[in-house]
């Protein structure tokens, strides 16, 4: 494929603009204006760098006829998403049905591409054989049941094999210097990366790149395929119609997760994604695919060690996530790559903890011996220890009843001073965190956390995800990548819509019929 026979994003452009004009001025749009958004969103969008890193997964010297611009492939794709539709087939009678549509997109109004051309350039960005994918659908597989057992609000479904975190995170740390292996998902990720991550970096908008606070978490999505599968045994006609033989599957990866945000099972796969927490716009940087049984904390283990190794120019300095997360073995990876974690407590695990003959709360406060929190004073970088002091010498409004309660036993020591406590990092992970659990600081930079629901609630509600009707799960990977790349080209397109408002008039004003 020679990219030099397809127009660059400047010609792009220009084009655009010539043909808005035209079509203003014959009457076949009444306002140019009305396609502001759409054409400063795909202004915005330089897809140039896709033809580069697609050009291996096209023909040197094909046959047939010439292949489609897979800038414009991409860019009409991500046009599709911004106007809401969900359907392939609709979207190319759109086309045909509309100029400004198909300039939009890269194509000429009377040549755009067909349905099968949209399917097999999925098929390209998803790295895949569509042959392959299509005798993979064939096989059959053991049918599994939706489970019975109902969790509790916010509960997730727990690892299969329970102590997995720890061996995957030796294992990540055992081979650190082996390089990154993405599988299908290294094209639509590096297509992701080139054309929107980094520019939305270089744009400010992801905050400062040498100290990022990111946070993860993952979301299901209810692919339209059925759970039940088609029956290929001879079960039925013996008079048994309740069976668990093997089946063949549309959506032959799909499997049964929990929705602990809306208490159901629900059948499609699960999405693990990371984002930029100080983005003013949530702007998601990376995401992996998994099976929807997947436990979080699993997923986290791999989404973390992956963008270390994808995304070497940047520093990840902090890591925000849920209860899911709260496991000792991901303390000891964010540890190794020199991450700060900030991580809500798992309170099925909270227990009490004797650290040096003192007891240690859920919050990693050392207990003094006449009950009360010790006072925090401040840490000691060089030892990488926190120091705590005794209430009673250290608070103003420490109660009288105490007091007279800690002289009368002698719970302290004699000193003007108050008893010292130190306790070290290293020593607990998960209590003994660098920036103390109770204090304002560490709730007020855990408040960002909520950057990555408001990123999953932009795909599954304002774009709608569940609503595409597919049923493969390559197929939901790039609808879930069009997702995100469209919040990077919303958040261009909110710094500079005035512009392109005004543009689009002055376009009218020059081209009055």
């Amino acid at each position: 494929m020679n990219v030099q026979n397809f127009p660059s994003h400047q010609q792009f452009q220009h084009n655009v603009k010539e043909s808005f004009t035209t079509f203003y001025a014959q009457g076949k749009i009444k306002s140019i204006s009305h396609y502001a958004d759409l054409i400063g969103k795909m202004f915005l969008s330089d897809l140039t760098e896709v033809r580069q890193l697609m050009t291996p997964h096209y023909a040197s010297k094909p046959r047939g006829s010439l292949p489609r611009d897979p800038a414009a492939m991409l860019r009409s794709l991500l046009l599709m998403r911004q106007t809401g539709e969900h359907s392939i087939t609709k979207w190319v009678q759109s086309l045909k049905n509309s100029d400004a549509y198909a300039t939009l997109s890269g194509f000429e109004p009377n040549n755009v591409p067909g349905i099968g051309t949209f399917y097999d350039f999925i098929s390209r960005l998803a790295g895949i054989d569509k042959q392959q994918q299509n005798q993979k659908r064939k096989k059959p597989r053991n049918f599994k049941r939706k489970p019975n057992k109902k969790l509790k609000q916010n509960q997730k479904l727990p690892p299969k094999h329970p102590d997995i975190v720890n061996k995957m995170v030796n294992r990540v740390i055992k081979y650190d210097n082996q390089p990154l292996h993405l599988g299908q998902q290294k094209l639509i990720l590096d297509i992701f990366s080139q054309c929107f991550v980094l520019p939305s970096a270089n744009k400010k908008l992801l905050g400062d790149t040498q100290n990022m606070t990111i946070s993860g978490d993952g979301t299901l999505i209810k692919t339209a395929a059925s759970p039940y599968g088609k029956k290929i045994c001879d079960c039925p006609s013996k008079g048994i119609y309740k069976c668990d033989c093997k089946r063949i599957f549309s959506d032959r990866n799909a499997r049964w997760g929990w929705d602990s945000y809306r208490e159901i099972y629900v059948y499609g796969h699960n999405f693990f994604e990371i984002v930029a927490s100080n983005s003013h716009y949530d702007l998601p940087i990376f995401f992996i695919k998994t099976q929807a049984q997947r436990h979080d904390g699993v997923s986290s283990v791999v989404a973390l060690d992956n963008i270390i190794k994808f995304y070497p120019q940047f520093k990840f300095t902090r890591y925000l996530g849920d209860a899911a997360m709260d496991n000792y073995g991901f303390y000891r990876l964010h540890n190794h790559h020199h991450i700060e974690p900030f991580i809500a407590l798992n309170e099925t695990k909270s227990a009490q903890f004797v650290y040096q003959k003192l007891h240690i709360d859920d919050n990693g406060i050392p207990i003094c011996a006449g009950g009360w929190q010790m006072v925090h004073f401040g840490f000691c970088p060089d030892r990488m220890r926190h120091k705590w002091r005794c209430p009673l010498k250290t608070l103003k409004s420490f109660p009288t009843e105490n007091e007279q309660i800690c002289r009368a036993h002698n719970y302290c020591t004699p000193s003007n001073y108050g008893r010292t406590f130190y306790t070290y990092q290293q020593d607990n992970l998960r209590l003994f965190t660098k920036t103390p659990r109770h204090s304002q600081l560490w709730k007020t930079i855990y408040k960002r956390r909520t950057a990555s629901e408001r990123s999953n609630k932009r795909k599954k509600i304002d774009y709608q995800l569940e609503h595409d009707n597919v049923r493969s799960d390559y197929q939901w990977m790039i609808r879930y990548a069009l997702a995100a790349m469209c919040q990077h080209i919303d958040a261009w397109y909110d710094i500079a819509k005035q512009q392109f408002t005004e543009l689009c008039l002055a376009w009218e004003q020059q081209n009055k019929p």
